[in-house]
């Protein structure tokens, strides 16, 4: 399958009838299963302490730091270890993780990390940084009960393809053929974080914005975090 990721398009590009808009996100049907997968309980102290009084930027940037070297050693350790492969046009190397969660890495022709996907073992989970940085830019969330290959497969398509057409695709397949699957990219749209989240069971497109949408996507970059420092140090061994 060629790679067709685009960044979200601009607001004034969207029809006003695709995305449903939020501040309050209960009310925002799409986000059910993102709220259940990365619940308070199992976030990270970090998103608990997020710029406490005293707290030096300096610290939380030192964290930003960090995830970025992380996600480029896995970057360098899977040209070593894992196996070659292509994706499109683009180069890759996967590696299965002791726990036998995937990390793909995809690289430019000149060797620098182009993007990086984590996914655990049965494909139920993605996570994708679009650009190697250390930030997660689009989680995916599969519930179907399809052998692992497959459910791998279906996420590919839904890792690199616009969320507008997953929008689109998800209105038309709900109809037919739902699936039990969710997607969700995290953004920002005037200075603002905005969490957008196509839920193909039942068909909703929408999006978030304002406090809670911070929050959410702060415990969504803790996980990420989380599996990214695991990762590295394994890789290191």
């Amino acid at each position: 399958m060629k790679e067709s990721f685009q960044p979200s398009e601009s607001p004034e590009k969207e029809k006003g009838s695709l995305w449903q808009t939020f501040r309050d996100m209960k009310n925002a049907v799409a986000f059910a299963a993102l709220l259940a997968f990365a619940a308070p309980g199992i976030t990270s102290a970090q998103e608990k302490e997020t710029r406490p009084e005293g707290t030096k930027i300096s610290d939380t940037e030192r964290g930003i730091e960090k995830i970025k070297e992380d996600v480029l050693k896995i970057a360098e350790s899977l040209k070593i270890k894992g196996r070659e492969g292509k994706f499109g046009q683009t180069a890759t190397r996967r590696w299965v993780s002791e726990n036998k969660e995937v990390i793909v890495a995809g690289y430019e022709n000149d060797g620098k990390a182009r993007w990086i996907i984590l996914e655990n073992e049965n494909a139920q989970m993605r996570f994708f940084d679009m650009s190697a940085d250390g930030s997660v830019n689009r989680v995916i969330i599969n519930d179907e009960k399809s052998p692992a290959g497959r459910k791998a497969t279906d996420n590919d398509i839904k890792t690199f393809v616009s969320m507008d057409k997953l929008a689109k695709d998800a209105r038309v397949s709900a109809d037919l053929m739902p699936e039990k699957a969710h997607v969700y990219e995290l953004g920002k749209e005037n200075n603002e974080i905005i969490l957008r989240g196509v839920d193909f069971e039942k068909g909703e497109s929408e999006k978030v914005i304002g406090p809670e949408a911070k929050k959410l996507a702060e415990r969504v970059q803790n996980l990420f975090n989380a599996k990214v420092a695991q990762h590295s140090a394994e890789l290191a061994k």
